[in-house]
C-alpha cells in the first residue's frame, strides 16, 4: 500500500486499536520504502554523474581499474630578479649600433637559458632592422639556440640575402624556430642557387614536419636536391609513397634509400605493412652489395613488436642477397 495514501486513511476507516497495531506494523515497511527510494536516487545520480564525466573525456575507472590520479602540472620556472636584470641589459645592448654591444647581446642570447628567452623579443627586432652580413650569421646563430616561432618571421628575409653564408645560417635558424613563417620561406629555399642552401631547406622542412609541401620536395628532387629524398620519405602519405617507390632506379641508390629508411620506420598506423613489403621487394630486386647491406641495416633496427610479415620478408631479403658481389659472407639465419 502507498504509504502517502495510508497516511491519508480516517479513524472511521480503522478502529481504534486495529488502527494502532497497523499503524505499529506500517511502519518497518514505510521505512524500507524511503531506503529504497534514496537508494534509486543515489545510483540514478551516480549514472548521471558518470554519464556526465564520461563525455567530458574524464569518465570514472571501472570496477577492478585503478583510476590514475590528475597529472601534476609543471610549472614554469619563474624568471629571477638577476636574469631579467640581465635581459634587460642585454636588450639595451641588442638596441645599440655600436658593433662590440650588438656581437655581446648576440652572444648572450646564443648562451641560451632563461636570460636568452626574455632577451629573444629584442634579439628578433633588431633581426628586423637588418645587420651587417658578418652579424647577421652570429645573431641567427643566437636566436636558433632559443628556436622560438616568433622568431622566424624576422628569420625569414634573411634567406634572400645576397650572400650565401648568411642565407645558410637563415635556412639553419629556420629549421630550429619552425612555424608557418619558417615553413613558407624554406619551401622558396627550395630553389636556392647554393646547393647548400637547397639541402638544408629540404631537410627543414622534414623535420617540421611541413606535409602541405611534399609536392615541392618531389619537385626539388627531381631538380637534384638529394636531401628531398629523406624528407619526402618522413612525410608522403600512402599515395605519395608509391609516387617516390616508383622513382627507384632513377636516383642514386643512397639517395633512394634515404627515403625508404624512413618510410619504413613510420608508424605502421601511416603506412601499411604492404606498402613497406613492396619497398623491402624493390630494393631486394636491386641485389647488390648495397642492397644487402641496406636490408641487414634494416633486419637489424626492425622492433620486435611490430608486423611479423614485414620482418621475415626483410629476412628472406637479406637472405637473397647474401651472395651479392661484394656482400658480407657471415652466416646468415645458420646459412653457411
Amino acid at each position: 500500500m502507498n504509504p502517502t495514501a495510508a497516511s491519508r486513511r480516517t479513524s472511521a476507516d480503522v478502529p481504534g486499536p486495529d488502527r494502532r497495531a497497523r499503524s505499529r506494523s506500517r511502519g518497518p515497511r514505510v521505512l524500507v520504502l524511503i531506503v529504497a527510494a534514496a537508494g534509486a536516487c543515489s545510483i540514478a545520480g551516480a549514472i548521471t554523474s558518470d554519464a556526465w564525466a564520461q563525455s567530458r573525456g574524464n569518465a570514472p575507472a571501472t570496477r577492478g581499474q585503478a583510476q590514475n590520479p590528475p597529472a601534476a602540472k609543471t610549472k614554469k620556472a619563474k624568471p629571477s630578479k638577476q636574469d631579467e636584470a640581465r635581459a634587460k641589459a642585454v636588450a639595451a645592448q641588442l638596441r645599440s649600433n655600436r658593433r662590440e654591444d650588438l656581437l655581446a647581446g648576440f652572444e648572450a642570447v646564443g648562451a641560451g637559458g632563461q636570460v636568452a628567452q626574455l632577451a629573444e623579443p629584442a634579439a628578433s627586432a633588431r633581426l628586423s632592422r637588418g645587420l651587417p652580413p658578418d652579424i647577421a650569421v652570429v645573431a641567427l646563430q643566437s636566436v636558433a639556440v632559443v628556436g622560438s616561432a616568433s622568431s622566424s618571421v624576422a628569420i625569414a628575409p634573411y634567406l634572400r640575402h645576397r650572400e650565401v653564408a648568411v642565407r645558410r645560417a637563415a635556412a639553419k635558424a629556420l629549421s630550429r624556430t619552425r612555424g608557418e613563417a619558417a615553413a613558407s620561406a624554406l619551401r622558396v629555399a627550395l630553389a636556392d642557387p647554393d646547393p647548400m642552401v637547397r639541402g638544408l631547406a629540404a631537410t627543414g622542412l622534414g623535420a617540421m614536419g611541413a606535409t602541405q609541401f611534399v609536392d615541392d620536395l618531389f619537385v626539388a628532387l627531381d631538380h637534384k636536391v638529394p636531401e628531398a629524398a629523406a624528407s619526402i620519405g618522413q612525410l608522403c602519405s600512402p599515395e605519395q609513397c608509391e609516387r617516390f617507390a616508383a622513382k627507384t632506379g632513377q636516383f642514386g641508390f643512397d639517395v633512394m634509400t634515404s627515403g625508404f629508411d624512413q618510410i619504413l620506420f613510420r608508424d605502421p598506423a601511416e603506412i601499411s605493412d604492404d606498402l613497406k613489403l613492396a619497398i623491402v621487394g624493390k630494393v631486394r630486386e636491386i641485389g647488390t652489395s648495397d642492397a644487402h647491406a641496406f636490408l641487414e641495416g634494416v633486419q637489424g633496427r626492425w622492433p620486435a613488436v611490430w608486423s611479423k610479415r614485414v620482418k621475415q620478408a626483410i629476412d628472406l631479403a637479406v637472405s637473397s642477397t647474401h651472395g651479392a658481389p661484394g656482400a658480407s659472407h657471415d652466416p646468415v639465419d645458420g646459412q653457411p
